[in-house]
């Protein structure tokens, strides 16, 4: 018979929970330090500094803008596909360092403006890994009831970000230069950054024990709690078991549950159907087999 299985006591959080509005802070300070909000807002303030010192015109800079606009609708589905297929944390560990190298790579601009175009091409890839949607798809699994306010606050940040940048890029750009103000933006997005995902949870760590024992209680889990389930093929399981898979499909019968430690879920709904095994034999059955064969029937009563 088909049955549900889960590790006893897997560390799940819950939802909602102080881990997850500490994965709500860390994504706020990487929002507020993305590219959307460091470079977003602050793109205009280049343009004069640019302008005078690279002899480039303004038509020329700021057609930088166009073309990330053509290049929106080819990087966001590839960056969607990505975040459903790698890791988050590492994801966005490399996207900051990828970004913060980006920034730094704009303050060693010479005369080419093709350099720079490419260098607002390359940055829209590099910020993929830290950006609004990544950020999203994280928040999303740490919360169930409370996830509108999250990611609301999520967005604010990102919007406060965008207030603030300008003040102090305006303020190194007259007093230090526009090469300086890419630097410190460098320097920002990777200390800021890095010590945001450090408060961001490895996993559910503060968790409590998922204590189910049946189908029904297993589908009264919150949405964010089974979304965090590791699920696994019926066979796969016997290769990825060991902290690898969280809940499976097995046969109950299976020798291999008790060597794994696996819990197998009572299914009160009768979601699988039964599969009993029953014997058939031929009339011709020589009658010493039929005897044994008779003797066999009591076996499916006992308790195993």
């Amino acid at each position: 018979m088909d049955a549900t299985a889960s590790r006893p006591s897997p560390p799940v959080a819950p939802p909602d929970s102080a881990a997850s509005w500490r994965a709500l802070a860390g994504s706020g300070v990487l929002a507020m330090f993305g590219v959307s909000a460091l470079y977003g807002s602050t793109f205009g303030l280049f343009l004069l500094p640019l302008q005078q010192s690279l002899g480039w015109s303004r038509g020329e800079i700021a057609f930088a803008l166009t073309l990330a606009t053509l290049f929106t609708p080819l990087v966001a589905p590839l960056t969607g596909w990505v975040v459903d297929k790698v890791p988050l944390r590492p994801l966005i560990l490399v996207g900051v360092v990828l970004q913060s190298l980006n920034f730094a790579a704009f303050s060693m601009m010479e005369g080419s403006v093709w350099v720079y175009y490419g260098l607002c091409l390359a940055l829209m890839v590099t910020a993929a890994g830290a950006s609004l949607l990544t950020l999203a798809k994280l928040v999303q699994g740490w919360f169930d009831r409370s996830l509108g306010r999250a990611l609301g606050l999520l967005f604010a940040c990102g919007g406060v970000g965008g207030i603030l940048h300008p003040l102090w890029t305006q303020a190194v750009i007259t007093q230090f230069g526009w090469r300086q103000a890419f630097m410190v933006m460098a320097g920002l997005s990777l200390l800021m950054c890095g010590v945001a995902l450090l408060t961001v949870p490895l996993a559910a760590t503060a968790a409590e024990p998922l204590a189910v024992a049946t189908i029904s209680g297993l589908a009264r889990l919150p949405p964010a709690t089974l979304n965090r389930l590791r699920t696994g093929l019926p066979h796969a399981f016997l290769v990825r078991a060991g902290g690898q898979v969280d809940l499976v499909d097995v046969y109950s019968t299976d020798a291999q549950i008790g060597r794994l430690g696996l819990c197998v879920l009572r299914d009160d709904r009768g979601f699988f159907p039964r599969c009993d095994a029953v014997l058939l034999m031929r009339q011709s059955l020589p009658e010493a087999a039929q005897r044994a064969l008779a003797q066999l029937q009591g076996l499916s009563t006992r308790p195993r």
